[in-house]
Protein backbone atom coordinates (compact mmCIF):
# COMPACT_ATOMS: atom_id res chain seq x y z
CA UNK A 1 0.00 0.00 0.00
CA UNK A 2 1.85 3.01 1.35
CA UNK A 3 4.61 3.83 3.28
CA UNK A 4 2.21 4.72 6.32
CA UNK A 5 0.78 1.20 6.06
CA UNK A 6 4.33 -0.32 6.31
CA UNK A 7 4.76 1.26 9.58
CA UNK A 8 1.55 0.41 10.82
CA UNK A 9 2.57 -3.43 10.06
CA UNK A 10 6.19 -3.02 11.56
CA UNK A 11 4.61 -1.67 14.66
CA UNK A 12 1.99 -4.17 15.51
CA UNK A 13 4.37 -6.89 14.83
CA UNK A 14 6.68 -5.44 17.98
CA UNK A 15 4.24 -3.65 20.46
CA UNK A 16 7.26 -3.18 23.23
CA UNK A 17 8.75 -0.72 20.48
CA UNK A 18 5.57 0.60 19.77
CA UNK A 19 4.83 1.93 22.62
CA UNK A 20 8.70 3.43 22.85
CA UNK A 21 8.26 5.06 19.91
CA UNK A 22 4.81 6.56 20.84
CA UNK A 23 6.51 7.71 24.13
CA UNK A 24 9.24 9.32 21.78
CA UNK A 25 6.86 11.39 19.51
CA UNK A 26 5.26 12.31 22.85
CA UNK A 27 8.06 13.56 24.76
CA UNK A 28 9.55 15.65 21.41
CA UNK A 29 5.74 16.97 20.71
CA UNK A 30 5.60 20.19 23.25
CA UNK A 31 8.85 21.59 21.06
CA UNK A 32 7.89 20.69 17.73
CA UNK A 33 3.93 20.40 18.34
CA UNK A 34 3.73 17.77 15.27
CA UNK A 35 2.06 15.47 14.42
CA UNK A 36 -1.47 16.69 15.20
CA UNK A 37 -2.87 14.43 18.40
CA UNK A 38 -6.06 13.03 16.77
CA UNK A 39 -3.91 11.19 14.18
CA UNK A 40 -1.95 9.51 17.41
CA UNK A 41 -5.14 8.76 18.80
CA UNK A 42 -5.91 6.53 15.10
CA UNK A 43 -2.69 5.20 15.10
CA UNK A 44 -2.28 3.63 18.45
CA UNK A 45 -6.44 2.32 17.64
CA UNK A 46 -5.03 0.90 14.60
CA UNK A 47 -1.37 -0.79 16.24
CA UNK A 48 -2.72 -1.67 19.84
CA UNK A 49 -5.64 -3.34 21.25
CA UNK A 50 -8.39 -0.92 22.38
CA UNK A 51 -7.41 -1.15 25.92
CA UNK A 52 -3.76 -1.67 25.71
CA UNK A 53 -3.80 1.42 23.23
CA UNK A 54 -5.44 3.95 26.05
CA UNK A 55 -2.66 2.86 28.39
CA UNK A 56 -0.27 4.14 26.29
CA UNK A 57 -1.85 7.23 25.30
CA UNK A 58 -2.69 8.09 28.75
CA UNK A 59 0.99 7.62 29.72
CA UNK A 60 2.43 9.38 26.80
CA UNK A 61 -0.31 12.59 27.27
CA UNK A 62 0.58 12.55 30.78
CA UNK A 63 4.27 13.09 29.80
CA UNK A 64 4.00 15.26 26.60
CA UNK A 65 1.63 17.40 29.17
CA UNK A 66 4.10 17.31 32.13
CA UNK A 67 6.92 18.41 29.85
CA UNK A 68 4.42 21.93 28.69
CA UNK A 69 4.10 22.35 32.31
CA UNK A 70 7.22 22.47 33.83
CA UNK A 71 8.31 24.81 30.28
CA UNK A 72 5.95 27.20 31.16
CA UNK A 73 6.63 27.27 35.20
CA UNK A 74 10.18 27.71 34.59
CA UNK A 75 9.24 30.70 32.05
CA UNK A 76 6.51 32.21 34.65
CA UNK A 77 3.49 33.79 33.80
CA UNK A 78 4.22 36.55 32.14
CA UNK A 79 5.94 35.47 28.96
CA UNK A 80 3.51 32.84 28.46
CA UNK A 81 0.98 35.34 28.94
CA UNK A 82 2.45 37.45 26.28
CA UNK A 83 2.85 34.46 24.14
CA UNK A 84 -1.02 33.23 23.96
CA UNK A 85 -2.34 36.76 23.70
CA UNK A 86 -0.94 36.78 20.30
CA UNK A 87 -3.73 34.10 19.59
CA UNK A 88 -7.00 35.25 19.21
CA UNK A 89 -8.69 32.10 20.18
CA UNK A 90 -6.27 32.14 23.19
CA UNK A 91 -6.88 35.69 24.50
CA UNK A 92 -10.44 34.91 25.97
CA UNK A 93 -9.56 32.17 28.21
CA UNK A 94 -6.07 33.32 29.32
CA UNK A 95 -7.67 36.59 31.15
CA UNK A 96 -9.42 34.63 34.12
CA UNK A 97 -9.17 35.19 37.24
CA UNK A 98 -6.91 32.37 39.27
CA UNK A 99 -9.77 31.29 40.93
CA UNK A 100 -11.24 29.70 37.73
CA UNK A 101 -7.74 27.54 36.62
CA UNK A 102 -9.58 24.50 37.58
CA UNK A 103 -12.83 24.60 35.29
CA UNK A 104 -11.16 26.53 32.48
CA UNK A 105 -8.73 23.06 33.03
CA UNK A 106 -10.91 20.76 32.22
CA UNK A 107 -12.81 22.79 29.32
CA UNK A 108 -10.05 23.91 27.33
CA UNK A 109 -9.02 20.24 27.43
CA UNK A 110 -12.60 19.26 26.08
CA UNK A 111 -12.26 21.97 23.28
CA UNK A 112 -9.58 20.98 20.79
CA UNK A 113 -6.91 23.72 22.02
CA UNK A 114 -3.32 22.81 21.70
CA UNK A 115 -2.02 20.92 24.20
CA UNK A 116 1.28 22.27 24.87
CA UNK A 117 1.08 26.15 25.02
CA UNK A 118 -2.38 25.44 27.34
CA UNK A 119 -0.07 23.26 29.44
CA UNK A 120 2.71 25.89 29.75
CA UNK A 121 0.06 28.43 30.27
CA UNK A 122 -1.28 26.57 33.89
CA UNK A 123 2.51 25.71 34.88
CA UNK A 124 3.13 29.56 34.37
CA UNK A 125 -0.22 30.08 36.26
CA UNK A 126 0.95 28.14 39.43
CA UNK A 127 -1.77 26.32 39.30
CA UNK A 128 -0.81 22.96 41.55
CA UNK A 129 0.41 19.81 39.01
CA UNK A 130 -1.50 16.79 40.40
CA UNK A 131 -4.78 18.95 39.75
CA UNK A 132 -3.60 19.96 36.14
CA UNK A 133 -2.92 16.45 34.92
CA UNK A 134 -6.11 14.50 36.56
CA UNK A 135 -8.14 17.71 35.31
CA UNK A 136 -6.41 18.03 32.06
CA UNK A 137 -6.73 14.10 31.55
CA UNK A 138 -10.16 14.08 32.47
CA UNK A 139 -11.01 16.58 30.33
CA UNK A 140 -9.10 14.60 27.05
CA UNK A 141 -10.72 11.71 27.64
CA UNK A 142 -13.76 12.41 25.64
CA UNK A 143 -11.65 12.81 22.47
CA UNK A 144 -8.72 10.13 23.41
CA UNK A 145 -11.57 7.52 23.63
CA UNK A 146 -13.80 8.00 21.07
CA UNK A 147 -10.84 8.47 18.44
CA UNK A 148 -8.63 5.26 19.60
CA UNK A 149 -11.55 3.21 19.09
CA UNK A 150 -11.98 4.97 15.27
CA UNK A 151 -8.75 3.79 14.70
CA UNK A 152 -10.03 -0.11 14.63
CA UNK A 153 -12.30 0.72 11.78
CA UNK A 154 -9.79 2.77 9.58
CA UNK A 155 -10.20 1.03 6.46
CA UNK A 156 -13.62 1.47 6.33
CA UNK A 157 -13.45 5.41 7.03
CA UNK A 158 -17.50 5.36 5.88
CA UNK A 159 -18.90 2.90 8.58
CA UNK A 160 -20.89 4.36 11.71
CA UNK A 161 -17.70 2.68 13.71
CA UNK A 162 -15.23 4.96 11.76
CA UNK A 163 -17.95 8.24 11.97
CA UNK A 164 -19.61 7.95 15.15
CA UNK A 165 -16.45 8.47 17.51
CA UNK A 166 -16.01 12.10 15.76
CA UNK A 167 -19.67 12.45 15.60
CA UNK A 168 -19.47 12.26 20.06
CA UNK A 169 -16.47 14.29 20.22
CA UNK A 170 -17.96 17.07 18.46
CA UNK A 171 -21.27 16.62 20.64
CA UNK A 172 -19.21 16.52 23.56
CA UNK A 173 -17.13 19.93 22.43
CA UNK A 174 -20.12 21.84 21.04
CA UNK A 175 -22.23 21.05 24.13
CA UNK A 176 -19.21 22.32 26.90
CA UNK A 177 -18.82 25.33 24.83
CA UNK A 178 -22.83 26.32 24.91
CA UNK A 179 -22.50 25.26 28.45
CA UNK A 180 -19.56 27.77 29.29
CA UNK A 181 -20.31 30.02 27.05
CA UNK A 182 -24.06 30.41 28.60
CA UNK A 183 -22.65 30.12 33.01
CA UNK A 184 -19.93 33.43 31.28
CA UNK A 185 -22.56 35.54 29.82
CA UNK A 186 -24.71 34.70 33.54
CA UNK A 187 -21.71 35.86 35.29
CA UNK A 188 -21.17 38.76 33.10
CA UNK A 189 -24.41 39.82 33.39
CA UNK A 190 -24.53 39.55 37.44
CA UNK A 191 -21.09 41.27 37.89
CA UNK A 192 -22.48 44.82 35.79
Amino acid sequence: MWIFGDIIEWASQSLPLASLAFFLIFSIKPFIMFPPSPLLYISAGIIFPFWMAIMVLYVCIATQMTIGFFNGNKLGEKRIRKLLEKKKWTAGFINKEKDSLLPLCFITRVLPFPKDPVSMFYGAMGMPYLRFLIVSLLGLTPHIIPITMAGRHIRNPLSSEFIVPFAVCLFISLTLLIIYKLKTRVRTSVDK
